[in-house]
């Protein structure tokens, strides 16, 4: 089970906060010429009423869409060059994650701060292909 493993992986006497990433593509213009996969976080230890309200969202990032005629899109190179954009753009995305996921990170959590490990738990997404 990955919460027992997140659990005895984390620095001790630190609480889960588990990281929920989702996309879909989107267009950022009126003529539908500009098109991002927009990035938006939410955490998995809050309710889910709460979870699902715009203001429990942050956009953290845009992946870019890459462009080319329709023949090349078909191409097995185009297809590589998407998904190295996708996981490279993921990779900048995650570091800071990634980096504290061994040490831990102090939040504020209401009046008191709170010793709290980040792991990704779910990237939800209408991804490219």
């Amino acid at each position: 089970n990955w919460w027992k493993q997140a659990v005895n992986h984390a620095p001790y006497g630190s609480k889960i906060v588990p990281i929920i990433l989702y996309s879909d593509a989107t267009t950022l213009d009126h003529f539908g010429k500009s098109s991002r996969h927009p990035i938006f976080v939410t955490i998995g230890n809050i309710p889910t009423n709460l979870r699902n309200k715009p203001e429990s969202k942050a956009l953290v990032g845009l992946i870019p869409i890459l462009e080319s005629s329709k023949q090349m899109k078909e191409t097995k190179e185009f297809r590589k060059a998407i998904r190295i954009t996708f996981h490279k753009c993921f990779e900048i995305l995650l570091a800071p994650i990634r980096v504290q996921h061994q040490t831990g990170i102090q939040l504020k959590v209401g009046n008191s701060y709170v010793w709290c490990t980040m792991i990704v738990a779910m990237i939800l997404g209408d991804w490219p292909e």
